[in-house]
């Protein structure tokens, strides 16, 4: 299917691909719709491995966790032959790849969610069994790498790239937003608990309760633990067992200050994901995160209202 939404042309725009792919996974059944997301999930896992992070991290010009994420969507999207090449041996993408873009694709680990909504009427739900690649993966595989040693690991890339790119350490990148996830760090001795979230979003007009990943509702008001990470916000008239909520992705208490971070994966809460980074913003001396660029409350307000990241 990912082939067949390519078409015959050796270059598509992502939009033109995700659309031919929706078409395509319409046509089929949402048992099939199912099938295809979970070979996607299965490719991602496969993918999940040092070399082909190294070749990412030289590609881009860095790469963290979540754009590596994002690179291995982009190579599930070239075709078979492309990503299995890259898996064996990552400098084959040479080939493949032009310097001064950057390769990565969120949207099309959403292909199928889509497909299967605007087909069935139904929401998504992730199966309640990961498939075989998906099943403890937490660490990639291989070996295991440091910048240092990139020029030689992968002297064929090295050479291609290095000249067009400048690494982490030394780069000023480009402001680049990422709109799942938003965190921030503000003044406060003590992490709010749980239900603080709870009732924020409440007084917003938004019903939400907690949940752990694969378990029924969870009291916030019982949840004495402050470090509750990996909790769910989730709509009450919406309660599943799967990961399509807004994941508490981290907390942490540094210095008189706390860290938290959140992430979502249900594009149907992005309402109550805009008010979430207003209470963010309303915190003591906030600074908010997205992607790698940071705001202050009001330039938060202002990227809401325009749209624009100020300069600077």
């Amino acid at each position: 299917m990912i082939q067949q939404s390519r078409g015959t042309t050796s270059k598509i725009s992502h939009d033109r691909q995700i659309k031919n792919l929706t078409k395509i996974l319409s046509t089929h059944d949402k048992a099939d719709v199912l099938e295809f997301d979970r070979l996607f999930r299965d490719l991602l896992s496969k993918s999940y491995n040092w070399d082909l992070w190294g070749a990412a991290y030289i590609i881009n010009g860095g790469c963290s966790d979540d754009t590596f994420d994002y690179f291995r969507s982009w190579l599930i999207g070239q075709g078979e032959s492309i990503f299995y090449k890259s898996i064996e041996s990552p400098e084959t993408l040479i080939g493949v790849l032009k310097p001064k873009e950057e390769y990565e694709w969120e949207g099309l680990e959403y292909c199928a969610i889509d497909a299967y909504e605007k087909k069935t009427g139904e929401e998504f739900r992730l199966p309640d069994n990961p498939g075989d690649n998906e099943k403890n993966v937490t660490e990639p595989t291989g070996r295991k790498w440091d910048e240092n040693e990139l020029p030689t690991r992968f002297p064929k890339l090295w050479k291609v790239f290095s000249e067009h790119t400048e690494y982490e350490s030394e780069r000023i990148r480009p402001k680049k937003i990422d709109p799942s996830k938003i965190g921030a760090t503000f003044n406060s001795i003590e992490i709010p608990r749980a239900e603080f979230w709870i009732n924020e979003l409440r007084k917003k007009g938004h019903d939400v309760t907690l949940r752990l990943l694969g378990e029924l509702e969870t009291n916030p008001e019982k949840l004495k633990t402050e470090n509750y990470a990996g909790y769910l916000l989730q709509l009450k008239s919406r309660l599943t067992k799967n990961g399509m909520g807004i994941l508490i992705k981290g907390i942490e208490k540094l210095n008189g200050q706390v860290k938290i971070e959140f992430e979502t994966f249900d594009k149907k809460l992005s309402n109550i994901f805009k008010d979430l980074s207003l209470v963010l913003a309303d915190l003591p001396a906030a600074t908010l995160w997205t992607g790698n660029v940071e705001f202050s409350k009001q330039d938060w307000l202002d990227f809401l209202e325009t749209g624009k990241i100020k300069s600077g």
